[in-house]
């Protein structure tokens, strides 16, 4: 029901919160933001945000959504990747039910993903996936998303925790690393 949807992106929300990720200088890309359902609850949290997703429906349906919300973009995307979004600065990126697709389609498309995510974030920048894949094997999803972070230079922070009551979803937060060349030239 639509109550029960605007209960969980709430407690969605209020565990972003929990987890430091949201406030007035942090810029956020949504990967597959659908009809843009966290645009509007994220805006007054954010500096901005960015939604996109593949379906030009779903984006003019986000649009109609997102209209009057200054600090909201949304745009349809080719779904390859993020190397559209290179030169631009974002603090968090988020993907709510976006990776099972990616995976599905090609598991190198996720890695593809998390390359271009690591891109795109600072040293400290965040990347929120929530449900790696529908497959049913978390233990197989805490692999291959390790093995994504280890790659492409980040921590796992959580790794397939079951952080919701009203939504199954399984979270996988990572953190970017700094490089190791700016870690040099500091010592």
């Amino acid at each position: 029901s639509p109550a029960t949807l605007d209960r969980a992106t709430a407690e969605l929300v209020s565990r972003l919160d929990e987890w430091g990720l949201l406030g007035p200088d942090i810029i956020a890309l949504d990967i597959g933001c659908g009809i843009g359902r966290l645009e509007t609850a994220l805006a007054s949290r954010l500096r901005a945000i960015t939604g996109v997703d593949l379906s030009p429906g779903m984006i003019e349906e986000a649009r109609r959504r997102c209209a009057g919300l200054v600090n909201v973009d949304v745009a349809v995307c080719d779904g390859t990747g993020l190397a559209a979004f290179a030169g631009r600065d974002y603090d968090l990126i988020l993907a709510v039910d976006a990776f099972p697709y990616l995976v599905a389609a090609d598991p190198a498309l996720a890695g593809r993903h998390v390359a271009d995510a690591a891109q795109l974030l600072p040293a400290g920048g965040a990347l929120v996936i929530l449900n790696y894949s529908y497959r049913g094997d978390l233990d197989a999803d805490r692999n291959a998303v390790a093995d994504l972070a280890s790659r492409y230079g980040f921590t796992v922070l959580r790794n397939g925790t079951r952080d919701f009551t009203l939504w199954d979803g399984a979270t996988f937060l990572l953190c970017k690393e700094e490089r190791l060349s700016a870690r040099r030239r500091r010592e």
